[in-house]
């Protein structure tokens, strides 16, 4: 697929940075995770060609190789920009867990019968960075293919 029908880098690029997630930039020149974001959008775009049987994705494509005017419905690119979002920061924390996860303040210790209190919670009560990583990934990736679903056909 093409330009117009897959997502751009700087298209997810922007959608992350309007989650909250920040990228590290490694020089000035730079463009950080880039492989990484060209990577998750073709990921979504193969399991949208696969999942949503009512687009007809060759013609589409066979339409913007000839030059003619041919974009995704907005719902549909919406879908395909968060699922991207999410398959990112799945990447992310499976390869890079320490970037993403910063446990939470120690605050008070008790010595006579160990007890720890964090500032932030606990990592079991789900509010270090990791645990909210991982609800907005899935949580992207839930109401994505739930919006997908519009578009494919029994």
């Amino acid at each position: 697929m093409l330009a117009k029908l897959t997502i751009q880098p700087e298209e997810l690029r922007e959608r992350l940075l309007a989650l909250g997630y920040e990228f590290a930039e490694t020089g000035p020149d730079s463009e950080p995770d880039e492989a990484d974001l060209c990577l998750a959008g073709r990921r979504a775009a193969a399991f949208a060609v696969r999942f949503c049987n009512r687009i007809d994705w060759a013609r589409l494509e066979l339409a913007e190789q000839e030059g003619q005017a041919c974009e995704l419905p907005p719902a549909l690119r919406e879908a395909l920009l968060d699922l991207a979002a999410g398959y990112f920061l799945q990447a992310k924390m499976a390869l890079a867990p320490e970037s993403l996860a910063v446990m939470p303040t120690l605050t008070s210790l008790r010595l006579g019968d160990a007890t720890w209190g964090f500032g932030g919670g606990t990592q079991k009560s789900g509010v270090d960075s990791l645990s909210r990583a991982e609800l907005l990934a899935a949580g992207l990736l839930r109401e994505a293919r739930a919006a997908l679903c519009a578009w494919r056909s029994l």
